[in-house]
């Protein structure tokens, strides 16, 4: 029989991807899956004995609240939500872009106050209160540790580090994201048990973070949405071609990310626009799906710039419920980033059936393996030539599709919600030694 624990699981990324779609990406599908499988599973043996979601920033647990009612609603997993947790801040709204410009300063001020921290302290110790377990373990799936935490004494932390770019380019963020990372790494103890999304992470980030024991990083691969399928229905592809504006023949090059340095979309644009102009074909369309991240002046720039830029079609932030249609659509994939900590779209895009091109870098070859075509993300030249030869190959684009098929089964969020609870017992076991 396992130890009996609890979970306290930080809730916080549920409150910002409420305020801004940008943080609806990979890290929030991973933290909102992962908490899905867990609660899914609970109190079996090894498994949590009770799981609380909680936020412990008094101004966004009322969002974080909100966030999760609709993630329970719409999976029918009971997340034991209670509205005592959201505090007095429930507001269901979502405030403007400006209006949000315009907090977010004050509200920066606030969290540095005394009055803040001392209601959170006295919340999370009301908190542990409620819990009164012996052994609890608290999970942050992306942010820092706040103090409060280590000042209540938990011993059993775990922190998720989904990548160490900031460290390693700092010059593809901006100054208020390197700050907020720096917190998260350098507020790390050697007590903490840490959760790495890839191999190629546990190595960036044992190199990089050197306090850290390996026996203490967990690796966990992430999976896509089991919901994400290969539509076949040619009305429902149809009404996405019709919504973006594309032909009923035209051969679709779809590229899905946050629109920010690190993917590289400048790269992909130049490869599509020779690749474009050289076939003489209109008929060839680069859809970019994703919100807009930071530093993508040059990006726009770049689109302005191409000669087929009436080829080029940027469709913003898509809900997750159409994406399997999109995926489905494309004649390929091209995902040309830098760096990723994991890269869940190559794989959604491998579960829907679609032909899948990458970037050879970081933890790509571990996500698509040889189920993909992987290329030098900074050779413009090499990119392009990809692009055409699998265009121009539908019996190869079959061949890598069936292949990336089967690659995308190897992962289930069911398998990353078991390594993590496998981590969780570890960091029992290795504090009662």
């Amino acid at each position: 029989m396992a130890t009996l624990y609890s979970l306290l699981f930080d809730s916080r990324i549920f409150a910002t991807a409420r305020l801004n779609t940008v943080s609806r990406g990979g890290i929030y599908r991973y933290s909102s899956q992962l908490l899905l499988g867990l609660a899914l599973n609970c109190g079996k043996d090894g498994w949590p004995d009770f799981i609380h979601t909680y936020c412990n920033d008094p101004f966004l647990s009322g969002f974080a609240y909100q966030d999760l009612m609709e993630l329970q609603e719409q999976s029918a997993v009971d997340l034991n939500l209670s509205a005592n947790s959201a505090g007095v801040f429930i507001r269901d709204y979502q405030p403007s872009h400006r209006l949000k410009r315009l907090i977010k300063p004050i509200y920066n001020r606030l969290k540095r106050t005394g009055l803040a921290s001392n209601r959170s302290g006295k919340q999370l110790l009301k908190t542990l209160q409620d819990i009164n377990a012996k052994n609890i373990i608290y999970h942050t799936p992306f942010q820092a540790v706040d103090d409060a935490f280590r000042k209540a004494g938990l011993r059993h932390i775990v922190v998720t580090v989904h990548d160490l770019l900031p460290r390693i380019h700092p010059e593809y963020f901006t100054n208020e994201t390197i700050q907020a990372f720096n917190e998260l790494i350098d507020q790390l103890q050697p007590s903490d048990h840490i959760v790495c999304v890839s191999e190629s992470t546990k190595q960036d980030l044992l190199s990089l973070v050197p306090k850290i024991s390996s026996s203490h990083v967990y690796v966990t691969p992430l999976a896509a949405d089991p919901r994400m399928r290969q539509v076949k229905d040619p009305n429902q592809l149809l009404q996405v071609r019709e919504r973006l504006g594309l032909g009923s023949h035209d051969q679709i090059i779809l590229s899905l990310c946050t629109l920010e340095p690190r993917k590289n979309l400048a790269t992909l644009v130049e490869a599509f626009s020779s690749l474009a102009k050289v076939a003489h074909d209109s008929s060839i369309k680069l859809v970019l799906v994703g919100s807009f991240g930071w530093k993508n002046s040059p990006l726009l720039e770049s689109i302005r710039a191409s000669s087929v830029r009436d080829q080029i079609i940027i469709t913003g932030y898509i809900d997750d419920s159409q994406l399997g249609c999109l995926y489905s659509l494309a004649d390929l994939f091209v995902y040309p980033s830098l760096y990723e900590g994991f890269g869940l779209p190559p794989l959604e895009a491998m579960q829907c059936g679609c032909c899948v091109i990458a970037g050879h870098t970081s933890s790509l070859p571990e996500v698509v393996g040889d189920s993909a075509i992987l290329v030098d993300p900074r050779s413009q030249l090499e990119l392009q030539k990809a692009m055409e030869d699998m265009l121009g190959s539908p019996t190869k684009r079959e061949e890598i599709k069936l292949r990336g098929i089967k690659r995308a089964q190897q992962f289930s969020w069911h398998k990353t919600a078991d390594l993590t609870v496998k981590a969780y017992q570890n960091v029992l076991a290795s504090s009662a030694v």
